[in-house]
């Protein structure tokens, strides 16, 4: 007889009713797609159901994949028994975003743009549209973020409360890569010269910004960064150096190549600057814009006496005016089709059919 006492015995465990993990549930981009993409990921966030239809017609990439010289081009599919076409290597967020698009579905694109995380998916979707060479077919939709953003406190110039090192600048940069996937070639070069322009700190710090970002072209994003400061260090070296050239005065009558410098002229000229230090100004904390903005506007700067000759000789407010606008208009973007096929030059681009600014074309930098 058993003891009331005694714990009861456990029941056996059968492998029927072992718990298993089902399997994620396909997105469903077209109920009628005959196509199951497996993208990275897709183990645990499903395939995207798709048309094989649309994609031959956007991507020329996919319509050989889906041709007769490929293994998934040769077997029968329809809605009923669609086929897969594995992409391994591609995000599984982005690809999704990408059929969206293509099929004419909702997609992120229709969020509210300001949220975190949309500038690394719109790299990302720029990568893999870039690659089966369907730009031409978002060309639209796409270029309504990218105005979103120019014409949004990241591309109307710093903030009188925000330093030119927000996070709003940083973001040119994203930008500037996306625009190089995309082939907004207008917005890569506005997004380029914003950041020479008015970013102060080391351009090696926006590749920091983001840490938990894939990083798919980096020698590309260092290249261009590179070549970002070599112009603005060019460009402060110009600024730094012509303000003090002006202080020297040649008198053709006194003979001899006679030169005057002025002791009195860069004292007052740092003066009516505003300045807090020396010049040249101190570019670490200073933007090349603001530094222009403050040469429009310094006014008359007196030389002092040059000679029997001159007399006294004033430096007009002009052309304190005329050289901060050679300046900015010497600034210049850079052009995404050469830096894709990795030359990186600064300025209107000289390669035959390459988008350059025309003179009705307007920056609004």
């Amino acid at each position: 007889m058993a003891d009331p006492h005694d714990e009861p015995a456990p029941a056996k465990r059968s492998e029927d009713t072992q718990t298993t993990t089902s399997p994620p549930k396909d997105t469903v981009i077209i109920e009628e797609g005959d196509t199951l993409l497996v993208c990275a990921d897709a183990e645990e966030l499903g395939k995207l159901r798709v048309s094989s239809i649309i994609l031959k017609h956007t991507s020329p990439v996919f319509k050989a994949m889906l041709g007769p010289h490929f293994a998934e081009g040769q077997v029968p599919r329809s809605a009923l028994h669609p086929q897969e076409l594995h992409c391994p290597e591609d995000d599984w967020h982005a690809m999704k975003c990408l059929m969206q698009l293509l099929h004419h579905s909702k997609s992120w694109l229709q969020d509210d743009l300001c949220n975190s995380g949309t500038l690394e998916r719109l790299i990302g979707l720029g990568v893999v549209a870039d690659k089966y060479a369907c730009i031409e077919a978002i060309f639209l939709q796409v270029d309504t973020v990218f105005a979103h953003f120019r014409n949004s406190h990241i591309a109307a110039g710093p903030h009188p409360d925000v330093s030119s090192d927000s996070a709003g600048l940083r973001d040119c940069f994203d930008l500037a890569t996306a625009a190089v996937h995309f082939g907004k070639h207008s917005y890569f070069y506005f997004f380029t010269k914003r950041l020479v322009m008015d970013f102060v700190g080391p351009y090696s710090s926006v590749l920091t910004t983001r840490p938990g970002s894939e990083d798919t072209a980096l020698s590309l994003k260092l290249n261009i960064l590179l070549k970002l400061e070599e112009q603005r260090n060019a460009i402060r070296v110009r600024i730094g150096e012509h303000i003090p050239s002006l202080a020297i005065f040649s008198c053709h009558y006194c003979g001899g190549g006679y030169q005057s410098k002025s002791t009195v002229f860069m004292p007052a000229f740092e003066k009516a600057i505003k300045l807090e230090t020396h010049w040249p100004p101190t570019f670490s904390s200073l933007s090349i814009r603001t530094v222009l903005e403050k040469l429009k506007n310094v006014g008359n700067i007196g030389w002092g006496h040059v000679c029997g000759h001159h007399g006294s000789l004033v430096r007009k407010a002009r052309e304190f005016e005329d050289f901060a606008a050679e300046v900015y208009n010497s600034m210049a973007g850079m052009c995404s089709r050469c830096a894709k096929a990795g030359s990186f030059t600064t300025g209107s681009c000289g390669v035959s059919g390459h988008w350059v600014p025309t003179a009705h074309w307007k920056d609004g930098i």
